[in-house]
């Protein structure tokens, strides 16, 4: 039972490919007649790998990213003038704060 089963699961598997084979095939054909129809240039193969930039969503709107220093060095300085002067490192970080 558990083979009819398998083989039950493996014809439907079979018949979804090629049901999705040929949906595929009929869309190139389609596209393909567009191209011919409008005279446009074939599309380049599609790449699976993402360009990546250094600048993370960098799209020219907006401002310009400010590079700060590394969070860990600012916290490892706030504690260690936290250690030597509490109140003063507390001051110091009440300036960090806007209110508008």
């Amino acid at each position: 039972q558990e083979r009819l089963k398998a083989n039950e699961a493996k014809r439907i598997e079979k018949e979804r490919t090629e049901k999705y084979a040929k949906l595929k095939d009929g869309a190139k054909d389609e596209r393909a007649k567009m191209r011919e129809k409008y005279k446009l240039a074939d599309s380049p193969p599609p790449s699976d790998v993402e360009e990546e930039s250094s600048d993370e969503d960098e799209d020219g709107f907006g401002p310009k990213k400010t590079v700060e220093e590394d969070p860990v060095a600012q916290a490892k300085a706030l504690a260690e003038k936290a250690m030597s002067d509490p109140l003063g490192a507390a001051t110091q970080s009440m300036d960090k704060l806007k209110f508008w």
